[in-house]
């Protein structure tokens, strides 16, 4: 864990979820780290996504998009 596929991949990430310290919560990641923001929308990207199991290679499209909004003081 977390890629079998490719060891540069440390992390696997999920909108809401965590399970640290292989898997990140985007939002919790957010709340934590940044401050004076708000987040617009956080969605999942996964047009023709296909896993069929754990032991093959994934194909299509998966990721997350969040758009933040910076808050002026």
């Amino acid at each position: 864990m977390p890629s079998r596929f490719n060891n540069d991949h440390l992390h696997f990430f999920l909108i809401e979820d965590e399970e640290l310290p292989d898997t990140i919560g985007m939002i919790p990641l957010i709340t934590k780290t940044l401050i004076n923001y708000k987040i617009i929308y956080a969605k999942k990207c996964d047009e023709n996504y296909i896993s069929i199991s754990p032991d093959t290679h994934s194909s299509g499209e998966y990721s997350i998009e969040v758009v933040i909004q910076k808050r002026t003081i």
